[in-house]
């Protein structure tokens, strides 16, 4: 899975949104992507984290909106790193920042949208 992943970089961004829930919502030329599971968005002087605890999105001050994902367009992600089923990964997008991903369960996932392919992320399984 990470193979294929890594095969369709760079990823353009041109569109970087909050969905309900909140899930977060990036698209581009031939791909889209949405992480109803945790996530955090840190580098290059922005801190954007899903806090669980109170269902609510939190930048550093406040609750945040999709006006403050905007430093994401025109970004691309130009690597991913995971294990090979791409469980947690992170993917390391232009301008020094990163999108950490972790699925606890398998009702919230991540999914990623490629030319011929959908890949879908879940919970790690326990040995």
């Amino acid at each position: 899975m990470l193979e294929t992943a890594q095969a369709a970089l760079p990823l353009q961004i041109t569109r970087a949104e909050l969905g309900p829930d909140p899930i977060l919502l990036l698209s581009g030329p031939g791909w889209a992507a949405n992480f109803s599971c945790d996530w955090s968005l840190e580098g290059n002087g922005h801190r954007i984290d899903r806090n669980y605890s109170d269902g609510n999105i939190l930048n550093d001050a406040a609750e945040c909106t999709t006006q403050d994902l905007e430093f994401l367009i025109d970004q691309q992600i130009e690597a991913i790193t995971s294990n090979a089923q791409m469980i947690d990964p992170i993917f390391q997008i232009s301008g020094g920042i990163e999108l950490r991903v972790h699925a606890e369960t398998d009702i919230d996932p991540w999914v990623l949208g490629l030319p011929g392919i959908t890949l879908v992320g879940i919970a790690d399984k326990p040995q």
